[in-house]
This record gives structure tokens, C-alpha cells and sequence, in this order.
């Protein structure tokens, strides 16, 4: 097997590159050399992630090969650079990632390792948000607040050439069910969000409804500070948003 580092560097037509992404490793994997335990180790598939209390998410898995001698999980926040928080041996499918802050929203990925220092692709990327203390929502310049005070929504944000942002809100008195984000001026919105309560059958849940207008990438946290259950919704860097409608948000009626 070889393995090289690509960098990338002088784009053309007027593009620009993010500092963080402009490294990658490739891995090119000899799987006809007689010694390599059964081929190259396949991406885990189905990735899935849970927040089980407030300092700690849970990742479960399915593998794809059954010669692997591992797995490696990483994790990063919106904007960031991934590191590894997680080894576990063969033929495992889960790993549990702790030490997190309350209500952070993370983004991880999961590969297999096999045998002479090799690795599979990766997973997809999956987000989730850790479990917040229930208590009073505090509306400021960052924080929006709907559904009689008791939703908390947050939005983290990262642009090429631009850096790191947070969300502003821009409440809406007369929907108090509803409010807007902007990113980079007040001028531009980016998101219009809402929490609609619909604990009423068949439905019996919260519903989170939004649709934001950019392609930079994203991450937005709803926490209910009624029950301290959060939901993470994420869009990647140059992907336009697509909208969302998660009627099984929050089980958490009345």
C-alpha cells in the first residue's frame, strides 16, 4: 500500500480554499499482494449518533468488513478540524464519546482500521447535540426563543473567506412560534425556523420546521428547556440547504 498526503493549493477562476480542508491523505490499498487479510477494510455504513445525557453522545455503526482490526471515531464542531475521540477493537459497533459541553452540537465520523496501518473510507457524517439543564429560556442576540419560551434555538455557522459566525436572530413578535437568522448582515436572512406544537393525536410531538436560504455550512440546535431533549440539524460547507420538516422532533408532550 502507498499513502500520500494531497494538498491543495493556487485555485483558479477566482475560488478560494479553506485552510482547515486544504489537506487530505490518500491511501492506496495493494489488494493483490497476497498478505492483505482478505482485501482493503470497507466505510462503516448507517452511522447514527444519540445524546444520552449532557456531557456525552453515543455513536452505533454497521460494519461493512470482517477483517478489520478496528475502528476509529472522530469528532469536530462546525468550522473545525476533526481529531480522533474514540478507538474500539474488531467486530464493534459502537463507541461511547463523553466529556462534552451541554447542548454542543458535534459532528463525527467513524472508519475501519486493517492491517499495516491502512484504513477504509469513511463514514457520512452524522450530528447531534448534548442533552441541556432544563430551565428558563434567555432571549439575546444569539438565542432565540419560541413556542411560549420554552424552545431554545441556536445556529453555529462557517464560511470560506469568512470564518466562524453565530446566528442572530431576528424575533417575530406577531409569530411568536417563529423566528429569522441572519449570518452575515441584517439585510440578508439566512433561516426562518419554527417550533409548532402539535401534542394533539395522532401527532403528539413538537414539530421543527425551517428553511434557510444559504449553502455555507451549518449547524442548528433546538433544545426543550422543558425537558432538557435537544435536536441537531446540520447542512455541510458549498451544499445548498434543504428544508426541513421534522414532525417526530420532540416527544416530549404536553
Amino acid at each position: 500500500s502507498e499513502t500520500i498526503l494531497l494538498a491543495l493549493s493556487s485555485p483558479t477562476g477566482g475560488a478560494t480554499l479553506d485552510a482547515a480542508r486544504k489537506n487530505a491523505t490518500l491511501t492506496i490499498q495493494d489488494n493483490d499482494s497476497g498478505g492483505g487479510g482478505g482485501g482493503p477494510v470497507q466505510a462503516p455504513s448507517n452511522l447514527r449518533a444519540s445524546a444520552v445525557s449532557t456531557s456525552e453522545i453515543d455513536l452505533t455503526w454497521n460494519e461493512s468488513s470482517t477483517n478489520e482490526s478496528g475502528f476509529q471515531v472522530e469528532r469536530r464542531t462546525v468550522g473545525g478540524t476533526y481529531e480522533v475521540v474514540a478507538t474500539v477493537g474488531p467486530n464493534t459497533t459502537s463507541a461511547p464519546v463523553p466529556g462534552l459541553e451541554p447542548g454542543t452540537l458535534s459532528i463525527f465520523r467513524v472508519r475501519a482500521t486493517g492491517t499495516g496501518g491502512t484504513f477504509s473510507p469513511y463514514s457520512a457524517e452524522v450530528a447531534a447535540a448534548t442533552l441541556v439543564d432544563p430551565g428558563p429560556c434567555v432571549a439575546n442576540a444569539n438565542t432565540l426563543c419560541v413556542n411560549n419560551q420554552r424552545f431554545r434555538v441556536t445556529i453555529l455557522w462557517h464560511a470560506v473567506g469568512v470564518g466562524d459566525g453565530q446566528g442572530v436572530t431576528v424575533p417575530l413578535p406577531s409569530a411568536p412560534d417563529s423566528g429569522l437568522f441572519y449570518f452575515f448582515a441584517p439585510s440578508n436572512i439566512e433561516m426562518l425556523i419554527k417550533v409548532l406544537n402539535a401534542c394533539v393525536p395522532p401527532f403528539n410531538r413538537f414539530w421543527v420546521f425551517y428553511a434557510a436560504t444559504t449553502n455555507v455550512e451549518f449547524g442548528v440546535v433546538v433544545a426543550d428547556l422543558q425537558s432538557g431533549k435537544t435536536k441537531a440539524y446540520y447542512n455541510p460547507l458549498n451544499q445548498t440547504a434543504a428544508p426541513v420538516q421534522d414532525v417526530d422532533a420532540f416527544a416530549t408532550c404536553p
